[in-house]
């Protein structure tokens, strides 16, 4: 399973959003996280600006702005 993060630089809830994934990455054997820096992809950008950092599985939003390892985990979980 991949989860994906949309995210830019210097973005304080970005740098905790890792640290929250990291945790969720910890929890799961088989999961893994791609960050992706929407400043490098002007549709993303447009799309994500004010809500980074974004995660997604499928392209599906599951949380964004603060995110927390225990909403991610849950949404896993009810797959």
């Amino acid at each position: 399973m991949k989860l994906t993060c949309y995210t830019k630089s210097n973005c304080g809830l970005c740098e905790e959003a890792k640290l929250q994934l990291n945790i969720v990455e910890d929890y799961f054997n088989n999961l893994s996280v791609q960050y992706v820096d929407i400043t490098s992809n002007p549709a993303l950008e447009d799309k994500y600006m004010l809500e980074v950092p974004v995660v997604t599985y499928n392209d599906q939003e599951i949380q964004y702005g603060n995110i927390d390892c225990a909403t991610v985990i849950d949404y896993i979980e009810s797959l």
